[in-house]
């Protein structure tokens, strides 16, 4: 195994650069939209309007993710130097990554949580 290069922005892949400047832009245009709804009726609103959009968006992140991970992991390899062991390794571990993502996807859903919380408000004022 060769020793580990120094970091060189060259060696960052544009498309991450893309994916986190589109990500800090979304969050941004989120963040100024609902400055201007006050209630919690019109955040609501908001996000009840874009779920769709942001599932697809995270879906389509994970597919390419899971499905570019062979060429990945060769340019992982080639840029820290790994040996064949350690890249076997490597691409063996996509499908459990592929796993872990579908589990966080499924238990961080935008509406998982939201909803789980209605249904306590609504238990607890209906008990009362």
């Amino acid at each position: 195994m060769r020793p580990r290069q120094s970091f060189n922005r060259q060696h960052e892949p544009s498309c991450v650069r893309m994916a986190f400047a589109f990500t800090v832009g979304v969050a941004v245009l989120v963040l100024l939209i609902a400055q201007f709804f006050f209630s919690l009726d019109g955040l609501a609103k908001i996000i009840e309007v874009s779920k769709v959009g942001f599932t697809v968006w995270r879906l389509s992140v994970f597919l390419l993710l899971i499905g570019a991970w062979p060429l990945l992991t060769v340019g992982y390899a080639q840029w820290v130097g790994l040996t064949a062991q350690q890249i076997a390794s490597l691409k063996a571990y996509r499908w459990r990554m592929a796993g872990w993502l579908l589990v966080m996807e499924v238990l961080f859903c935008q509406t998982l949580w939201t909803d789980f919380i209605q249904i306590l408000l609504s238990m607890g004022t209906g008990s009362t």
